[in-house]
């Protein structure tokens, strides 16, 4: 039972407990008629409760004075919502001489610990962030961060086009925005706010902005990567074409080579012969020339044959001479052929399999810049 005594203590202690409930509150009296006394915080205030104002017949104040009972009722606030009225009566001398009453907001708990928890929120982000809170007709919580500012957005005004499509659809929205609205690329994240007493029915919208400049950074560092990797495979595929082309070459070489130094092996063969041939046919001029001697005036011509097959003999034997010169340094380019022909090829199977791990390589940054795509979209 609260006694006039009480409330008149209550009044002088009400001026610093007013701005200290959450979402605000209202502090009242009535005699048996007429308001007597009001305390307002704020952020929560209604004009139909002023002082000197009758209250209405068979409202929660008569009948508090009426049933000597405490009475707490939902009431509409006039502005589209809802606020909680707590109704006790005032006794002096054990007869009801009045009301106390006591009127909160009737709100989701998200409206009153906006102030509180939005700066924090919006200094979480790196980028900086942009909060907003709407009932179903205006803005009524806006917290913006030193690195991202949106002044377009004030409170009062109509709700935004995505608050306003949260509250036609009740549902929640996450859309990425390019840079036409804001000047730079935006995450917009939106929620539904449900009234606390009606699951079905709409309270508002909360949501925010998040600026997605690192993100896009990310994304179009991952697409030149991108880019540039395929042009980077594309060269290595080709190098390592190349290089098994390069291979293939240098082996046909080195059998071209091994067939000219079995053809240089059977010229000095022939060689051999041609000198066997030479020495015989020298032979043959000398008995010859020995004949002719002896035969006198009548082989004196053939003694001139004679002669001219040993310089042929002697010219034949020359010759064979220099082709085996020749031949012994075609063996020795070819040996020297062959040696670089072998080093040649080992580098090419060397630039083969460096191409190849240079080819894994590269499919591994493709990799890495497909992870750093998924990174920037999430974000």
């Amino acid at each position: 039972m609260i006694s006039k005594e009480t409330v008149e203590h209550f009044k002088q202690i009400a001026p610093m407990l007013v701005d200290l409930v959450p979402g605000g509150v209202i502090f009242g009296t009535t005699n048996l008629e007429e308001y007597t006394w009001k305390l307002a915080s704020q952020s929560f205030d209604m004009a139909r409760f002023q002082v000197g104002s009758k209250f209405s017949a068979g409202g929660a104040a008569d009948q508090t004075i009426k049933t000597g009972k405490t009475i707490t009722v939902i009431l509409e606030d006039g502005e589209g919502g809802r606020v909680l009225v707590t109704t006790a009566p005032i006794f002096e001398d054990n007869q009801v001489v009045g009301t106390f009453r006591v009127v909160q907001p009737r709100v989701h708990p998200l409206f009153p610990a906006f102030p509180a928890f939005a700066p924090i929120v919006a200094e979480m982000y790196g980028e900086g962030a942009f909060l907003w809170l709407t009932d179903t007709k205006k803005n009524v919580g806006l917290q913006d961060s030193p690195q991202f500012q949106v002044p377009n957005f004030k409170i009062g005004d109509p709700p935004a086009p995505l608050a306003q499509q949260i509250l036609d659809t009740k549902k929640p929205i996450n859309v990425e925005l390019d840079a036409k609205e804001y000047g730079i690329p935006i995450q917009s994240t939106g929620y539904p706010i449900f009234d606390i007493d009606d699951p079905d029915k709409i309270a508002g919208s909360f949501g925010f902005l998040t600026p997605r400049r690192n993100a896009t950074r990310l994304r179009n560092m991952s697409d030149k990567m991108e880019k540039s990797i395929t042009e980077i495979a594309a060269v290595v595929q080709q190098l390592a074409a190349t290089a098994s082309d390069i291979a293939g070459n240098e082996g046909q070489l080195n059998q071209t080579i091994s067939q000219v130094y079995e053809v240089s092996e059977n010229i000095n063969e022939v060689i051999g012969f041609v000198n066997q041939i030479a020495a015989e046919t020298k032979m043959l001029g000398l008995n010859a020339a020995i004949e002719a001697a002896r035969a006198g005036e009548v082989g004196r011509g053939f003694g001139v044959v004679a002669e001219e097959i040993r310089k042929l003999s002697d010219q034949s034997r020359d010759t064979v001479i220099t082709i085996r010169d020749l031949t012994v340094q075609i063996k020795d380019q070819l040996n020297n052929a062959s040696e670089i022909s072998d080093k040649t090829m080992r580098s090419s199977e060397e630039q083969a399999a460096a191409t190849q791990e240079i080819s894994a390589t590269v499919q591994e940054i493709a990799k890495v810049a497909e992870r750093l795509d998924k990174v920037a979209q999430s974000i």
